[in-house]
């Protein structure tokens, strides 16, 4: 099983988006699932835009602020760490933030998403469509217009806010965005963490505790897994798995790895950012402590040897603290 690199659409100071296409990888178009990496430097933003398909967002590392305006609602603010799991409709606008200063050790803050592509423009990619920045669907249109779109708008206010910041996606701060406040209450619904599932247990979120799981069209839940362990191995779940991302915390290389019916992963191992399709870490630390994490989707189809359907949603274990092989099972 080979690795492959995903592609780098924006690589700035700011930070990167690198995104696995279906053109390129076409069990993603026909899973009908999309998939990106969004890495933010400290005072990294990435600016508004909303997407083509329903998608989840997996923290990685480091913490930040996203904001997300849902059609027809309020803004929602909300405070981001790493295991946290955000979930976004199609059509929503959204923006990331690194609040973190750029001075000190600041990390990166590295967030995968995983999107249902199956009514996508294109199958296999999660398309944007940008509200702000040098690629905005806004900035083609004359200022005029855009003032009577906006009642007690100056063309000279619209003209400044469409076409002065002439970066694509990402954009790197000076100093930090004063009033950004982070509300615990709008997590409600929209963010779950998943980075403190205990040893040996099984966490499901389904819709009711993320309200844009139940938009998504292909039948699938979603599984992340997070062990540790001194001694042994790590295993994540197999089966009739579509995709995840996974890898000892120490590596970070993104790429994408691919699958055909073996039930073991490559020889070096999964490496920190790579996703794996229908795929699972066979073989984890060994003498040295390794944390090991991952994030997929998973086919809500009966698992074969029988057993109940999965019900939909997103699934969080830790393998046994014990010795010797600990694997993750699809359900």
């Amino acid at each position: 099983m080979s690795g492959k690199v995903g592609k780098p659409l924006v690589q700035t100071d700011a930070g990167a988006y690198i995104a696995w296409s279906g053109a390129d990888q076409p069990e993603l178009a026909t899973e009908g699932l999309g998939c990106g990496l969004l890495v933010l430097r400290p005072l990294g933003f990435a600016l508004p835009h909303y997407a083509d398909s329903n998608k989840f967002g997996y923290v990685l590392s480091s913490s930040g602020v996203a904001g997300v305006l849902p059609v027809e609602a309020k803004e929602r603010v909300v405070g981001l760490k790493a295991g946290d799991v955000i979930a976004v409709r199609t059509g929503d606008v959204s923006w990331w933030y690194n609040d973190n200063d750029n001075e000190g050790n600041a990390d990166d803050l590295s967030i995968l998403f995983i999107g249902d592509t199956a009514r996508a423009v294109s199958p296999g990619d999660i398309s944007y469509f940008f509200l702000a920045g040098g690629n905005s669907v806004l900035s083609g249109f004359d200022a005029g217009l855009l003032t009577r779109a906006w009642p007690g708008v100056t063309e000279e206010q619209a003209a400044t806010a469409f076409r002065s910041q002439p970066d694509d996606l990402l954009t790197r701060l000076s100093t930090k965005l004063p009033g950004v406040c982070p509300r615990e209450n709008d997590r409600k619904g929209l963010v779950v963490n998943a980075g403190h599932v205990a040893t040996g247990t099984l966490k499901m979120l389904t819709a009711s505790d993320l309200d844009a799981l139940g938009g998504f069209r292909i039948q699938r839940g979603a599984r992340a897994a997070r062990a540790r362990r001194r001694d042994g191995a790590v295993g994540a779940p197999r089966g009739r798995g579509a995709g995840g991302v996974c890898g000892p915390r120490e590596r970070a290389r993104p790429g994408l790895v691919g699958r055909g019916r073996r039930e073991t992963a490559s020889g070096r191992g999964c490496r920190y950012g790579e996703l794996v399709r229908r795929a699972a870490v066979r073989r984890g630390a060994r003498r040295r402590r390794r944390r090991w994490s991952g994030v997929g989707l998973a086919d809500q189809e009966r698992q074969a040897g029988g057993g109940a359907a999965d019900r939909g949603g997103l699934d969080f274990r830790r393998p046994d603290s014990t010795g010797g092989d600990a694997a993750l099972s699809g359900r």
